[in-house]
């Protein structure tokens, strides 16, 4: 539902054409080192790049799929990174943003995975140089189910200023 959001609420005009693809992992879950999943975005990056060779990537990812594209961020293409709802762990690597920029989206009401999880990753990026910037969904829960419009919204406007410029404006942490 989220990739119909974002490909219907795209500002035609602005970043020229887009095409929006929804990876369903082949594996659910986070085993050890993430192998399944990384394999699966690694896959669906080399498809991507053949289809649109040279064309700027933006990454979307909800929880475990935000996780996802930040470790694939160092792919060739992508320019930034917008989790919603994510999932960074304290220790997890931030060189693969090196170059790129990070939206990060919250829900107030989010139990499973609130703000202050990611409060250590995001300052950890900040201090290698990421552009990070947070943005709030008053209300919004980890399923995103309420205020999906604020959700779609906020990742179709922060998926727009990263392809547009390759930055992204007013960080905070």
């Amino acid at each position: 539902m989220l990739a119909r959001a974002v490909a219907r609420r795209w500002p035609r005009g602005r970043s020229g054409p887009v095409a929006v693809y929804l990876l369903q992992h082949a594996w659910t879950g986070w085993d050890g080192d993430g192998r399944d999943a990384l394999a699966d975005v690694a896959w669906a990056m080399r498809l991507i790049d053949q289809r649109h060779p040279g064309v700027p990537v933006g990454l979307l990812g909800h929880s475990m799929g935000a996780r996802t594209a930040v470790r694939a961020a160092d792919t060739t293409g992508v320019v930034g990174v917008v989790g919603l709802a994510p999932w960074l762990p304290a220790g997890d690597p931030v060189e693969p943003l090196a170059g790129r920029s990070l939206v990060v989206v919250h829900g107030t009401r989010d139990r499973e995975l609130p703000a202050a999880t990611t409060t250590v990753f995001l300052e950890r990026a900040q201090a290698a140089g990421v552009p990070v910037r947070c943005e709030s969904v008053r209300g919004g829960g980890h399923a995103m189910v309420f205020r999906m419009g604020t959700w779609s919204r906020l990742a179709t406007a922060g998926l727009t200023e990263i392809i547009d410029t390759g930055a992204i404006t007013g960080t905070a942490g």
